[in-house]
């Protein structure tokens, strides 16, 4: 059947490219011998083969103008691609893979904007696409921390896949550590990613047998598996089904009022020419599709460049002379204002960014006159399926019996009155009491943060966009990287770093972020409240403090972060690089 399949393909090759004979009936015979070469080329036995195949198929159908057979096509690609980076293993590869992923999304994505007219649920595809095309990295990483498992799982089994989870936890971090600049450490690196390689192999046998039991739990999928298939899914990492997403809207609504849908997903998706807005609700059968005319090098040099300019380099562009003119909030009227119909009167938004739009504070930007934040909440998150694990609904429970972690320190004496002053009255708020100056060191964090409910740090932070995970707190003895936050295990409802930048993250191949907000999550956090940039120390500790406040009385935190920021902005009214530089990202509650 090899030798078969490989005949087939070049029979279809050379149909595809021959010059004689009439043009339809080649591609004709092309697509014939390529389906043919598929049916040997299957995405479980020769993923690379059928990726590559589907590939040229795809090129044949795009020649014809045949959308929907473009669309299958990418669809047998996009699948073998998925598996390709499921079984790669090395940090090089995996990079790879996800990147050859994401362009074929983003085929795919620009595919089915030819489609959505005539089948509205094809808006389905272009989330979904959009999901595979982010973050899978980090969902693997994720992957490997603490989700309960389905009661009808044996022990033994569950005892061995805990016991590999852990030694691949291991590993993982581990590699994280590794300076790939040095021949000693590629050395070590192809120790770790060998121990890696062998681990996953034995995970995925583990996991293939628990696929084989059988349940009681009814399968939706229809092939077995029950509650198990579930459960393995989620933990390699795998993108969400549709049925998934639409669960995750249900979940994040802001209450159960019954009389309207009030809170609302935007996940953004970049293509070269133009910016892809999906948004879904509860209730809702397939996401809305909205298509922003914004190229890419317009967003950067008409947007981008002036708010980093303005508001990431404030203090230089202020030392020079140079004025602040705040155009850059005005991207708010070509990117969110399209969406208000969509919104309408959704109390919460969520917002899941893409490229260059990780950096800006969304909230901030002007919709139909006024900023986003002042009629909408606004939550973050790096991709739909990492909101989805990082809502853990299970584990809330026994929260409220933890205590509360708060740390201050100041690097000079003249910011104690408010990075010490900030870390006490938050935790007079909890009743607790801070570890502030000499007492607020790593060894503490590293010692009390795994048993905390709530961590607040007032301290000073840095963003490395050399090394995303080389990004730190700075303590008392030293800095606390983001690499040794992903060696803890986290209980923590919410975990906020009052610090400057951090909400940064470097953006690897297929949109992976890594940074403070990747660490934190994949520790155990189930939200973050972090800065995109330098911050004032004074309306730092007036913003928190009221954020605080406002949950101690009640309020969501979404909605607790929407008050403060709007209380600060009243002051502030022309500095957005004051009132707006705080992102929550995760559980909104």
């Amino acid at each position: 059947p090899e030798q078969w399949a490989t005949t087939q393909n070049n029979l279809a090759t050379a149909y595809s490219n021959r010059i004689r004979g009439e043009r339809a009936d080649n591609l004709e015979q092309a697509i014939r011998h390529y389906e043919q070469a598929l049916q040997v080329y299957t995405v479980d036995l020769w993923a690379d083969r059928a990726r590559m195949t589907a590939r040229n198929l795809a090129n044949v159908a795009q020649e014809r103008s045949d959308w929907g057979a473009l669309h299958t096509a990418l669809d047998v690609a996009m699948r073998a691609g998925e598996r390709l980076f499921r079984d790669t293993i090395s940090s090089v590869g995996i990079k790879a893979e996800a990147q050859e992923l994401a362009r074929l999304c983003d085929r795919d994505i620009a595919t089915c904007l030819r489609l959505v007219g005539q089948n509205p649920s094809i808006a389905r595809d272009i989330l979904l696409d959009a999901e595979a095309a982010r973050s899978r990295a980090f969902l693997r990483e994720m992957g490997l921390g603490e989700i309960p498992p389905p009661a009808d799982i044996p022990a033994d089994l569950l005892a061995r896949e805990n016991d590999l989870r852990l030694q691949l936890r291991e590993v993982t971090e581990s590699l994280t550590n590794v300076d790939t600049r040095t021949d000693r450490a590629t050395e070590v690196e192809r120790t770790l990613v060998a121990r890696r390689a062998a681990l996953t192999r034995e995970l995925e046998q583990t996991w293939n047998e628990m696929l084989q039991l059988p349940s009681p739990v009814i399968d939706r999928g229809g092939k077995g598996g029950g509650a198990a298939r579930d459960y393995i899914s989620f933990r390699r990492g795998d993108t969400p089904t549709w049925d998934k997403l639409r669960a995750l809207a249900q979940t994040l609504r802001v209450s159960k009022n019954p009389k309207g849908l009030e809170s609302a997903l935007v996940e953004f998706h970049n293509l070269a020419d133009q910016i892809i807005a999906i948004i879904w609700r509860a209730g809702w059968d397939a996401p809305r599709v909205v298509q922003i005319p914004l190229s890419q090098d317009t967003l950067f040099h008409r947007y981008l460049q002036p708010y980093e300019a303005e508001v990431l380099d404030y203090v230089r562009h202020v030392s020079a002379g140079r004025a602040i003119y705040n155009d850059w909030l005005d991207l708010g009227e070509i990117l969110l204002a399209p969406l208000e119909p969509l919104l309408g009167d959704a109390a919460l938004v969520y917002f899941i960014p893409h490229g260059y739009l990780h950096t800006v504070p969304l909230h901030a930007l002007t919709c139909n006159g006024a900023p986003f934040i002042a009629k909408h909440a606004v939550a973050y998150a790096p991709s739909a399926a990492v909101l989805e694990r990082a809502i853990d609904l299970e584990g809330l429970q026994d929260l409220p019996g933890l205590p509360a972690l708060v740390m201050g320190y100041a690097l000079r004496p003249e910011e104690r009155p408010t990075f010490i002053g900030e870390a006490e009255e938050i935790a007079a708020l909890f009743g607790g009491k801070a570890l502030v100056d000499g007492a607020a060191t790593k060894d503490a964090l590293a010692e009390r943060a795994p048993d905390a409910r709530l961590i607040h740090l007032s301290c000073h932070g840095v963003f490395r966009a050399d090394d995303a995970l080389g990004s730190a707190v700075v303590l008392a003895g030293g800095v606390f990287t983001a690499r040794d936050w992903m060696r803890l295990k986290l209980r923590a409802d919410l975990v906020t770093l009052s610090a400057s930048q951090l909400a940064l993250s470097g953006v690897n191949a297929g949109d992976d972020l890594v940074g403070m907000a990747r660490a934190l999550f994949y520790a155990g956090a189930s939200s973050l409240l972090l800065a995109l940039w330098s911050v004032r120390s004074d309306t730092t500790k007036e913003w928190m403090l009221d954020f605080y406040q406002r949950v101690q009385a009640g309020k969501a935190k979404s909605l607790a972060a929407q008050e403060a920021t709007l209380a600060l902005r009243e002051q502030y009214k022309d500095e957005p690089h004051i009132w707006a530089p705080f992102v929550l990202m995760g559980d909104w509650r």
